[in-house]
């Protein structure tokens, strides 16, 4: 009732202010947010709530299954005892940057263009020019880039469920073996923090881990090895030139090699640079990493992808690791893999290639098909919506260049080592071979006479991929007639230009 009647009061003082709507949405979900931060314990109703969103169906048995939901009165016990709270300070980060949208955009309205910006020299690389990176917005984005109130209070909601999830599990966490920590961290709610049934237990197999790379978060490293000019001496010398040359004329030998990783400068690196933080906090240790090069043997059924063997060091005499070596050795190399893939697919496949990739393409868009009215742009309206605010609100917190950054701290490269990454690709991207699913499978050895079930990215990516095609097509068939008539759209030709 208390945290009701103080939103009620809010929300009467935000009639009265001369802003536009969504600032007064934006404000009142943040008097929402510290509301109930202020809450010592949130009602147990929240433990026990339905999923947000169903699980999926899967057509084989290979996503993450949780528990069904189950609390008992000792979980609520522990919860309400337990005075952890490890997202204060995300929910604190994300409390910034609703007041700073509010304060920048709350008492104006945007109509020109909108203006493009560089990168700044990471403090830690201050030698390495970061500004042939993709361009960037120039400050916050205007207020029709923002989340939508139904998605903010959509995520407000998980966020909430999250911190309910972590404050149930961070005391059963610090009691668990160095063994089951990762176990004890799941609760055993769906809506909180769901625990994976099946690859909690599978997650040592190596064929589990394999099949990761087809089917897993990062889908878009393995290639099919056509030459031994491909793979490292270490790796020719191991399993003899022969033998891998057969399973490449059998179409069955793939690899990955994590080159990216292999040319950065500070390994290990530390989580807290001393360029932003000169009183660094207490750390574990540096980060180490290795730039791995792994080679994957395709069954004869085609089905199934398992291990040959992971190089971790890229030196002469460099060790290759095997199924066959000392079960921890093993393991051992099997997680730096999982770290580098890691590295590379949150930072670079994501964030990189994803979301900075289509940042400067947005703002061509905005500035010409939405300021001049255009047609195409509705098209594109709702493949645009939250990409500036998501972009410009992570430059603010998960790869901020500044003090206790998350990117240092959650990665073992650091944020200015993988800006460094990102900065490289850029300066070989080219729109029409970069972006079409048809030519990057292609560029990596899958082309369209390559068949493969297994590697589901490819089977499902180019149906969708398809899908996407003919409807653009139709689209543009119903604009125009002729290429001619193309040519001549001044609006489109000046939206090619910028772009």
């Amino acid at each position: 009732d208390k945290l009701f009647n103080e939103l009620e009061v809010l929300a009467k003082d935000l009639e009265k202010e001369d802003i536009n709507d969504s600032a007064k949405s934006i404000k009142l979900v943040v008097g929402l947010i510290e509301a109930l931060e202020s809450i010592d314990h949130p009602h147990s109703t929240i433990l026990t709530e339905k999923p947000l969103v169903e699980d999926p169906v899967s057509r084989k048995s290979v996503s993450m299954e949780s528990d069904p939901a189950e609390i008992s009165t000792s979980d609520i016990a522990e919860f309400k005892e337990s005075n952890e709270d490890t997202t204060s300070e995300l929910i604190g980060s994300a409390i910034k940057i609703l007041k700073v949208l509010v304060e920048d955009w709350g008492y104006t309205t945007y109509t020109g263009k909108l203006r493009y910006s560089t990168y700044a020299r990471h403090a830690e690389f201050p030698d390495i020019d970061l500004s042939h990176l993709m361009k960037k917005l120039e400050g916050p984005p205007p207020p029709e880039y923002i989340f939508k109130i139904p998605k903010i209070r959509r995520l407000v909601k998980r966020v909430l469920a999250m911190k309910v999830g972590m404050k149930l599990t961070s005391r059963r966490v610090k009691r668990a073996s160095a063994e089951h920590m990762f176990e004890a961290f799941f609760t055993n709610l769906s809506s909180l923090v769901p625990k994976p049934r099946r690859l909690i237990k599978t997650w040592e197999e190596d064929k589990e881990q394999a099949r990761q790379f087809l089917a897993g978060v990062n889908p878009v490293m393995i290639c099919v090895a056509k030459d031994l000019s491909q793979l490292s001496s270490n790796i020719i010398s191991h399993f003899g030139a022969d033998t891998l040359q057969g399973l490449m004329n059998d179409k069955r030998l793939f690899y990955v090699s994590y080159d990216a990783l292999a040319d950065l400068t500070v390994n290990p690196h530390q989580a807290y640079p001393a360029a932003y933080n000169p009183d660094p906090p207490p750390q574990d240790g540096p980060r180490p990493f290795y730039a791995p090069i792994v080679v994957f043997e395709l069954d004869k059924e085609g089905e199934e992808l398992d291990f040959m063997g992971i190089q971790l060091e890229r030196t002469d005499n460099a060790k290759v690791y095997t199924s066959d070596d000392n079960k921890d050795e093993w393991l051992m190399a099997k997680c730096h893999l999982a770290t580098s893939d890691s590295n590379i697919h949150e930072w670079v496949s994501h964030l990189g290639k994803t979301h900075l990739t289509m940042e400067p393409h947005i703002l061509a868009i905005h500035n010409t098909l939405k300021l001049k009215n255009h047609q195409l742009f509705t098209f594109f309206e709702p493949l645009i919506q939250d990409t500036l605010f998501l972009n410009w609100a992570a430059r603010d917190s998960l790869a901020k260049f500044g003090p206790s950054a998350w990117g240092d701290l959650q990665s073992s490269i650091g944020i200015g080592q993988f800006m460094q990454i990102n900065n490289n690709w850029w300066k070989t991207y080219d729109f029409f071979e970069s972006s079409g699913l048809p030519q990057e499978l292609a560029s990596r050895g899958f082309d369209e006479d390559f068949e493969m079930p297994a590697y589901l990215f490819r089977e499902d990516g180019l149906k969708v991929w398809d899908a996407y095609g003919s409807f653009a097509s139709d689209f543009v068939d119903e604009l125009y007639d002729t290429d001619a008539d193309v040519a001549n759209d001044v609006i489109i030709q000046e939206w090619a230009e910028e772009t």
